[in-house]
């Protein structure tokens, strides 16, 4: 525990999400110096303003809670910085749903305090709300655990499918469109990074990371429609036939959607 972590009332901080919970991994094969954290998050939502105060939606495109969760991304760099003081391990990513697009004042913190945002590079989407996509999910990396990320990119199976595949509207349609598949298995898309580590073994399986039972990653396509990324481009329909494609809008901005 470090002075700038015993600054935060943790519980006071986080009594509206959800507290970071990080975990350390060594690859297999590796020393303890490949030692990395990722620590997951989910920062309050935009929705359910409050009608004043400093959580009030102030319309400047932030939504509403703005500054819990700016608040919450100062409590977890300290909870990051206490963890790489404690354990010597500097190779952390930091993950999840942060309910803030790229440019807003939590995500920031984020940055000011040396951490890379690997998804954004990635020029992709994570959510649709009100027809425009955005990102409300990201992959934060510190200076050490940006050396070891090869690529990333964020698999579009979710945020513009049609929200009657959900598994929320299981038996809740007169016709049950419901699979037990990857489309639409949540309301954000996955982001999916590949890791280097130079003292771990390489896995079977070919260039795709598919292994000798036929499992595989997200497809490697052409990228979005942006010219950018690893991901399925848009409007193919993905990579079956009965699907309809993505949905509207690829503003990819920073809008204020009030979902997360």
């Amino acid at each position: 525990m470090t002075p700038e972590l015993e600054a935060f009332d943790l519980a006071e901080v986080y009594s509206n999400a959800r507290e970071p919970l990080a975990q350390e991994f060594q690859p297999v094969g590796a020393s303890e110096d490949e030692r990395f954290f990722a620590i997951v998050n989910h920062f309050k939502s935009k929705g359910s303003a409050p009608d004043g105060g400093p959580n009030a939606d102030s319309g400047d495109g932030q939504g509403a809670w703005n500054a819990d969760r700016v608040e919450q991304a100062r409590a977890l760099v300290a909870f990051a910085d206490a963890l790489t003081e404690d354990t010597g391990t500097d190779s952390i990513f930091l993950m999840g749903d942060f309910n803030s697009y790229e440019k807003e004042d939590p995500l920031q913190e984020i940055l000011d305090a040396g951490f890379s945002n690997v998804s954004a590079e990635t020029g992709q989407h994570s959510y649709m709300f009100d027809g425009q996509v955005g990102s409300l999910d990201h992959l934060f990396a510190s200076e050490a655990a940006t050396e070891s990320v090869s690529q990333a990119e964020i698999w579009n199976i979710n945020a513009v499918e049609p929200i009657a595949l959900e598994y929320s509207r299981y038996n809740g349609n007169a016709s049950d469109l419901f699979r037990a598949d990857r489309w639409r298995s949540s309301d954000h898309d996955p982001i999916v990074a590949d890791l280097r580590l130079s003292g771990a073994e390489d896995p079977e399986g070919g260039e795709d990371g598919s292994g000798d039972d036929g499992s595989a990653g997200p497809p490697r396509g052409p990228g979005n429609s942006n010219g950018q990324g690893h991901g399925p481009g848009e409007g193919r329909g993905h990579e079956r036939v009965d699907h309809p494609g993505n949905g509207p809008g690829q503003n990819n901005g920073n809008g204020n959607g009030r979902h997360g």
